[in-house]
């Protein structure tokens, strides 16, 4: 019983840190300027040093940070302002009466949307590996939405949990589950990462 304890203390403190340290980054970079690379420096901490949470430390962190911050930016935003603007498109379309094709055209976004959600995921899963160029970023990103169909619908059903957790227990989002995302996100997309390797090579 008190091994099960222990285990579940760890658990829960290290999903604090890592949420700890990706608010505090994202408010160092301004918010506005800090989500993408505080998200990507998660990431790399959590490729590096998985459950071992005595080795987090703050001034990796920010060395990662610092490090990450222009080409991180970049590939948040460029994703961000389409997304928006699919999102904005969605926001019109709904304003016409329901028809066959504002029905499709609503489809379509949506699940454009959703790809572009899946890319970004990917992304902060492919930059922990590759040196990449914004452009290589990119390209990577998207591709990797071909490498296995089903790790994707996983990871989408983890998103969708996650939402549906966040709308009744927003304290338990805030404070648990941006560290649990970013776990689970590197968990679920290393076949992902294994496909484009041997593509690669």
């Amino acid at each position: 019983m008190g091994k099960v304890i222990a285990f579940v203390f760890e658990k829960v403190y290290l999903a604090l840190l890592v949420s700890g340290i990706f608010f505090l980054l994202t408010v160092c970079g301004g918010i506005v300027g800090g989500f993408g690379p505080a998200g990507a420096t998660v990431m790399s901490l959590v490729a590096a040093h998985g459950d071992d949470y005595r080795s987090y430390t703050w001034s990796e962190a920010w060395n990662l940070f610092r490090k990450n911050f222009k080409r991180s930016n970049l590939v948040f935003y460029s994703l961000f302002l389409l997304e928006s603007g699919l999102f904005y498109g969605l926001y019109l379309i709904l304003q016409f009466p329901p028809s066959i094709v504002t029905v499709t055209v609503t489809l379509v976004q949506l699940f454009l949307m959703i790809l572009i959600f899946l890319t970004y995921q990917i992304y902060l899963k492919l930059q922990v590996y590759f040196d990449m160029s914004y452009l290589i970023s990119l390209k990577l990103s998207f591709l990797g939405l071909f490498v296995s169909i089903l790790t994707l619908i996983k990871l989408f059903l983890g998103a969708f949990v996650v939402v549906w957790i966040v709308s009744y227990l927003p304290a338990v989002g805030f404070f648990l589950l941006v560290g649990t995302w970013h776990f689970y996100v590197y968990d679920t997309l290393e076949t992902v990462y294994k496909g484009l390797q041997d593509k690669i090579r």
